[in-house]
C-alpha cells in the first residue's frame, strides 16, 4: 500500500497527531 500523505501545514500539532495515528491504522489495515 502507498505511503499516506503527510498532513496539511495548517494541522495544529495535536490535530496532526491525530492524523498521524489515523493513517498508520489506514496502513496497517
Amino acid at each position: 500500500m502507498a505511503r499516506a500523505p503527510k498532513p496539511p501545514v495548517y494541522l495544529n500539532e495535536i490535530a496532526s497527531k491525530e492524523w498521524k495515528a489515523k493513517a498508520k491504522i489506514l496502513a496497517e489495515t
